[in-house]
């Protein structure tokens, strides 16, 4: 079972919103890509390298001591468009039903702080 904490500058900008649902469905978008994302990386023992719901780059790659998962480390977000332009058209459009304020979004995404702190851990299913 993987247990989850992210701090993310998608989830910053997303507080200065006046829409909660909208903060609550970016945030449920980006925990769900990440879950997908860390049992794509544990079921291949590698680095997986995809895009995420907002079409950011971002990695994991599954942490081992031995044969034991131990948890992963994220590496994110990165801006791999040719321009910022277009990458940018790509993005806006994909966040725009998170109703976020857009333009604090594009000035986090140019001016490099767009960043994102994930602990990933795995925990014993109990039963």
């Amino acid at each position: 079972m993987v247990g989850e904490k992210e701090i993310s500058i998608f989830a910053i900008t997303c507080k200065n919103s006046s829409n909660n649902s909208g903060i609550s469905k970016g945030f449920d978008a980006c925990m769900a890509c990440d879950t997908e994302a860390c049992h794509r990386a544990e079921k291949k023992h590698s680095t997986h390298i995809y895009r995420c719901h907002a079409e950011l780059t971002e990695a994991v790659t599954p942490l081992y001591v031995g044969d034991v998962l131990v948890g992963y480390l994220l590496f994110g977000h990165v801006f791999s468009y040719p321009s910022h332009e277009e990458g940018w058209a790509v993005i806006e459009k994909r966040c725009e039903s998170y109703h976020v304020n857009a333009r604090m979004l594009k000035e986090d995404l140019f001016t490099g702080r767009m960043a994102k702190l994930s602990i990933m851990s795995v925990t014993a299913n109990r039963a």
